[in-house]
Parts: C-alpha cells; structure tokens; sequence
C-alpha cells in the first residue's frame, strides 16, 4: 500500500463508503478469481492498521473551517459502516 489516493466527498459516509471500497479492491487484488470475497471485520482492522497516513477533514458548518479527524475516528466510523452493511 505504497500509493496516495486523495479523495473529496460531501459527506462523511460517502468517505466510509471509498475507504471499504479500497480495501474491497484490496482483497480482489489478492484473489482474482474468487468473484466473490468474503472477510470478517477483523480483515478490514489490519487493512486499515497498514495504512501509512489516512486523514479525514469535515467541513464545519458554522465556522466554515475544515476540522481533522483522528486515525482512530475514522477507523471507528468505518468500521461502524460495515458493521451496519454486512
């Protein structure tokens, strides 16, 4: 996972959704010919804990300024995420 990928989405859960989008692509990569990959949360926890630099800015609303969101935070939301989709 040496490549920078910048991405900008209105929405914190559009960001949720490119984050286990990348580790989907991930795991075909690592299994081309399995058309369908299964994992388990705990998968996506040692993808995410591999990521060198992974950062997250939200628009705040009332101040017009973009407040970071901690490592931690955004590995909780999007686990979250695919605790709720799975």
């Amino acid at each position: 996972m040496s490549t920078k990928t910048k991405i900008k989405q209105s929405k914190v859960n559009s960001a949720n959704v490119d984050i286990v989008g990348m580790f989907e692509n991930y795991n075909f990569q690592l299994h081309p010919k399995n058309a369908q990959v299964q994992y388990t949360l705990e998968d996506f926890e040692k993808y995410f804990d591999n990521i060198k630099d992974i950062g997250l800015l939200v628009l705040d609303s009332n101040s017009g300024t973009y407040l970071p969101i901690s490592r931690n935070t955004i590995k909780k939301m999007a686990l979250d995420y695919l605790a709720n989709t799975n």
